[in-house]
């Protein structure tokens, strides 16, 4: 392994988990090198179409900013959100 690598953590559905494995096994190489070597293909392949619904991004902006409007006008209690809490959503 690379001293220059950076350690992340993810979250894989377990079908997803099955077929890392089997297909590590079958082409002999580490599950970490599958997902490198998915995530350079996804960043970098100019071929390839994300699907990215800029629509919603764009229903999540006009949310926040309605929010932040609303906390101008009132004085709200500013939330502190937990790590473990937003993952209960």
């Amino acid at each position: 392994m690379s001293k220059n690598m950076i350690r992340k953590q993810l979250y894989i559905l377990p079908e997803q988990a099955d077929s890392l494995k089997e297909n590590s096994r079958v082409y002999g190489v580490s599950e970490g090198q599958l997902v490198r070597d998915a995530l350079e293909n996804f960043l970098y392949n100019p071929s390839f179409e994300q699907k990215i619904d800029i629509g919603l991004w764009e229903e999540e902006l006009r949310f926040v900013q309605t929010c932040r409007e609303k906390s101008e006008d009132c004085e709200m209690e500013t939330k502190v959100w937990k790590r473990a809490e937003l993952y209960d959503c």
